[in-house]
């Protein structure tokens, strides 16, 4: 069997059976943590989470695909935070909508530098020192369905590299919009 068909399966098996997509870690409670930091000051004033308020911000993508619209066309997004210890995280995203196709897309980027750390071996022996870092890449699309519906898709293909140990996966994020303005219901 070619190996598409194989990346093919498994992403059906993972959509049709999201309990088995799980990952294992020591220590914590799930991987990937830098991905739950906020896209955005405006997903972070909303307290980290928006899945259905629609603005002109593009980030409010990453929360929610279907938030992604054909009035984010040509929007683009750059932030730069420092955090404690020398940590660095660079978002960027920008959006453009295909009028022929109906369909608004984005990409994005993530980086996380965690800086250098010292290397030790089991016994406490430096070993050296290796640079951390965690990212992704984005790319998602919506589109709109009669008058009130939007839908999206975001394949996002995540990596963390931690001096010897690295980590690669790819998810997906699916999400609907139902959007009533005469009402004022999101």
């Amino acid at each position: 069997m070619p190996r598409f068909a194989h990346l093919l399966m498994a992403l059906a098996a993972a959509c049709l059976f999201p309990d088995t997509a799980g990952a294992q870690t020591l220590g914590g409670q799930s991987a990937y943590g830098f991905l739950r930091l906020p896209a955005s000051p405006q997903i972070n004033a909303l307290g980290s989470v928006n899945v259905s308020a629609p603005t002109k911000d593009i980030s409010l993508s990453s929360s929610n695909p279907a938030l992604l619209d054909a009035g984010m066309h040509g929007h683009m997004l750059a932030s730069f935070n420092l955090f404690h210890a020398g940590i660095r995280q660079l978002h960027a995203m920008a959006g453009w909508h295909h009028e022929r196709s109906g369909t608004t897309f984005s990409a994005g980027a993530l980086f996380m530098h965690y800086g250098q750390a010292q290397q030790t071996d089991p016994s406490g022996n430096l070993m050296g020192t290796f640079r951390a870092l965690d990212h992704s890449v984005r790319l998602t699309a919506s589109r709109r369905y009669l008058e009130k519906w939007h839908y999206g898709l975001a394949l996002e293909y995540v990596g963390s590299n931690y001096g010897v140990f690295r980590s690669h996966a790819v998810m997906a994020d699916m999400g609907i919009r139902y959007t009533d303005t005469a009402a004022g219901f999101h």
